[in-house]
């Protein structure tokens, strides 16, 4: 397992170091990168090949990634350097991003329909259970 500041850190260079993506560019704010943190895992948002995506990059390996996520996959991809100075090839996953508002930001608006929320999310369980994928969050 890896610190999170070990992954923070290999993010905040200007040129991180990765073994196979190309064309990538983290999103930034005050030169300062934008992630969050969560599920043994660094989330950024990222420009890849001149599409926006989420790059997440894990803490500590996850078997049965590789099936869950197929092509999304991308084991020991970036190069961290931990405290002691060793470095690391952790495994990440690169997919989609996908722009809307929060559950979070839903409930708090003071229109918010509920019950359509509510009717949405089980259309959306319907979809997701009917693919041929995991969604591990």
């Amino acid at each position: 397992m890896y610190a999170i500041a070990d992954i923070v850190n290999a993010l905040q260079q200007k040129w991180p170091a990765w073994q196979t993506l190309k064309d990538i560019e983290l999103a930034r704010a005050d030169g300062q990168i934008d992630y969050a943190v969560g599920n043994f895992s660094v989330v950024t948002r990222v420009r890849h090949e001149g599409v926006d995506k989420i790059l997440k990059c894990y803490t500590r390996h996850r078997p049965h990634l590789k099936e869950i996520y197929g092509a999304h996959f991308l084991p020991k991809e970036l190069v961290i350097t931990d405290l002691m100075g060793a470095t690391h090839l952790i495994d990440c996953l690169l997919t989609d991003y996908i722009a809307g508002k929060t559950l979070d930001e839903h409930l708090h608006n003071k229109d918010c329909n509920i019950g359509a929320l509510a009717d949405a999310f089980e259309r959306l369980a319907q979809r997701l259970l009917a693919e041929n994928l995991a969604h591990g969050d």
